[in-house]
């Protein structure tokens, strides 16, 4: 095989990696929000913080701490207690605090804050980018039959 039909593949194949995670995440993402449809209020009783591993401006691996509310709530005539799935950099929920949630009636434990608007940025930014890694590996690839070399 050529090495510009093995780039045209290797870009393709990235391209759908890209595309596909995308699809994935955002299909759980929206299960998740379609399925929160039951409001209440929920009383925040302490900050979940996660140190989550970030690629720094340098090239090097560091740690950002994110949190989220633990939040107490009536569902279903009973106490929850559960933790968005969705985690911030800002720590604005102090103990005590009353925030409006969703939470999902056949599974009180997925939770989401009111107004929650998900990682659609994030997604729309991986389809770009896979959709651009498709488009170029599919041109390097129909370079390679028709024989033009760099």
């Amino acid at each position: 095989m050529e090495a510009l039909t093995i780039i045209g593949l290797v870009f393709l194949g990235l391209g759908i990696f890209f595309i596909l995670f995308a699809v994935l995440f955002m299909t759980i993402e929206n299960s998740t929000i379609k399925n929160c449809t039951e409001r209440t209020f929920g009383e925040v009783v302490e900050i979940k913080r996660k140190s989550m591993k970030t690629n720094g401006a340098v090239s090097s691996m560091s740690h950002q701490k994110v949190y989220a509310p633990n939040l107490r709530f009536m569902a279903n005539g009973q106490w929850v207690q559960a933790t968005p799935t969705i985690y911030t950099t800002n720590q604005n929920y102090p103990v005590g605090t009353q925030l409006p949630i969703l939470y999902d009636r056949n599974n009180p434990q997925r939770v989401i804050l009111e107004g929650t608007r998900g990682f659609k940025l994030f997604y729309i930014i991986f389809y770009i980018v896979g959709g651009f890694l498709v488009l170029l590996g599919f041109v390097l690839f129909i370079l390679s039959f028709v024989g033009y070399n760099f």
